[in-house]
């Protein structure tokens, strides 16, 4: 680990994540979640129109579930409209479907008439989202093992929480100094220690021996092994 005057060539993905470790939760995942945000918020108000990505939602057919539903919550009916109205559209013009809107034909039903329908309807492509995402997670990550490199990153690291157990075996993938790694995971186990004790904290509170005992830190231990155990992905 660095601790002579040779410093990383720090930017400002370093101290954002930096500040990220003083929150709670893990901080590949908050920073993955702002990123994709960031990224709905510039694509529905900038970018429906912009042809690199209309060329990736075409191959994909839109995005995924969890993806369309989150864009869904984030709002503007006429970027929405743009992207499913092209989608309908095509799929009822292959099906011959749109030739008299007054009074549409019967939908296709034999194999040949569907093969072109059903080319429509398949995706080509991974979900434009999720890449975004896969992308900015991996950023991350190699990320946070390069910065671990630094001496102050890296007591800032040992107090805060630490990785999720999902970002915590994608690091063992990745290449890592012994040291670095060895911080990475004695976090992993404290916390993962800390969320044990206070889980069997509440189990022990709810024992009607112990009920009238007043909840103290252990209170939202069950939330926190949620983002632990899990990740933030989902979190609203």
């Amino acid at each position: 680990m660095r601790s002579d005057g040779k410093m990383l060539d720090k930017h400002n993905l370093f101290y954002e994540m930096k500040e990220t470790l003083g929150m709670d939760g893990c901080p590949i995942c908050g920073m993955t979640r702002k990123a994709v945000d960031s990224f709905i918020e510039g694509m529905l108000y900038d970018k429906i129109n912009d042809h690199g990505l209309r060329d990736a939602l075409v191959k994909s057919k839109g995005f995924c579930s969890d993806h369309s539903w989150q864009i869904r919550r984030a709002g503007n009916p006429l970027a929405h409209t743009l992207i499913y109205a092209h989608f309908l559209e095509e799929m009822l013009t292959v099906g011959s479907y749109l030739q008299k809107k007054d009074n549409p034909p019967k939908a296709p039903f034999t194999a040949n008439a569907m093969r072109p329908v059903l080319k429509k309807l398949k995706p080509e492509a991974a979900c434009p989202l999720c890449i975004y995402r896969d992308d900015a997670e991996e950023r991350y990550l190699r990320s946070l093992v390069h910065f671990i490199q630094d001496q102050d990153f890296a007591l800032q690291y040992k107090a805060s929480s630490g990785v999720c157990r999902l970002h915590f075996l994608r690091i063992q993938k990745l290449f890592c100094p012994r040291d670095i790694k060895q911080i990475i995971i004695d976090r992993f186990y404290r916390t993962a220690y800390r969320l044990y004790l206070e889980l069997e904290e509440i189990k022990r509170k709810n024992d009607y021996r112990f009920a009238s005992e007043e909840t103290g830190e252990e209170r939202d231990a069950w939330v926190r092994a949620i983002s632990f155990w899990t990740g933030d992905a989902g979190r609203k």
